[in-house]
């Protein structure tokens, strides 16, 4: 990463903490804000958006969805990537989504009964989606359940995997 990059992200990261100082004691939380650089590019999920941004200029390229709607999702991890360059982000709004990164419409939405907080880790094999109905949720890329497993309390952590192994805490 260019010392430019790093400097901007630092810049984003610090400007956010200190911003977020500033509310007053009636402040609630709507989100937590989540990056992830992408093939030269910044996408910040936070609130009802998904954000692409030039990190040589810090200017927003285009957003998802290009209008908030009322009950829509609502992002609070960052999201991530498949091999072939679609967006995965899990929502608040309950809903985990595959967005295509080149015009950002949506793929397809796996609808659940909980709330998606953690992001979703994706492998070649799938895409592993925490929850926070107590379910880590296996899907393939075309968002067909796999398998599922439960665990005694929600979920609100990414799994990892070392290759062989997938490892959750939960």
């Amino acid at each position: 990463m260019t010392k430019k990059r790093l400097l901007l992200v630092a810049i984003i990261m610090i400007t956010g903490t200190l911003l977020s100082a500033c509310a007053g004691g009636s402040f609630q939380t709507t989100s937590w804000p989540g990056m992830t650089l992408n093939d030269g590019n910044l996408y910040v999920a936070y609130g009802a958006h998904i954000f692409k941004i030039s990190p040589e200029y810090g200017t927003e390229m285009t957003r998802f969805p290009g209008e908030a709607e009322s009950g829509g999702p609502q992002f609070y991890s960052e999201p991530v990537f498949t091999e072939d360059g679609n967006i995965i982000a899990g929502s608040y709004s309950n809903n985990l989504l595959s967005i295509n990164a080149s015009n950002f419409q949506t793929n397809w939405t796996f609808e659940n009964s909980n709330r998606f907080i953690a992001a979703p880790l994706v492998t070649a094999d799938g895409i592993y989606a925490p929850n926070a109905d107590h379910d880590l949720y296996a899907l393939d890329h075309n968002k067909n359940t796999l398998w599922t497993f439960e665990t005694e309390k929600p979920i609100w952590a990414s799994p990892i995997t070392d290759g062989e192994t997938l490892y959750l805490v939960g």
